[in-house]
């Protein structure tokens, strides 16, 4: 499974745009796909539920739930899940990529790098 957090510092910057765009293209190639929406606004959430069908798949939640909701996601076997977040990085950082395999991996990277 894969997981893209877009994150940013402030409002205003198109992550929720990005991140619904991301969700149906990858969709439509025929990839089980999760939205995550953990903005307060819950802006992909209203965008989802106008929609006339219910790919990608959607999740409203806290963001110390985001690690349990990856989990989930994991074992129904979701190829993709995008994470629209807060304007605020702080949080979101902590609970979305010290929890998946891959933010790992890039921070060892990233790490070794410095």
């Amino acid at each position: 499974m894969q997981t893209v957090a877009l994150l940013a510092r402030k409002g205003g910057t198109g992550k929720t745009t990005l991140a619904v765009h991301l969700a149906v293209l990858a969709a439509s190639t025929g990839r089980r796909v999760l939205l995550v929406d953990t903005d307060p606004q819950r802006s992909a959430g209203d965008w989802w539920r106008v929609r006339k069908t219910d790919d990608p798949q959607l999740v409203e939640c806290a963001v110390k739930r985001v690690p349990a909701v990856l989990d989930a996601a994991r074992a129904d076997g979701i190829d993709l899940v995008v994470v629209d977040t807060r304007p605020s990085v702080e949080a979101c950082l902590l609970y979305t990529s010290t929890h998946t395999s891959s933010a790992r991996r890039a921070r060892s990277i990233a790490s070794r790098r410095l």
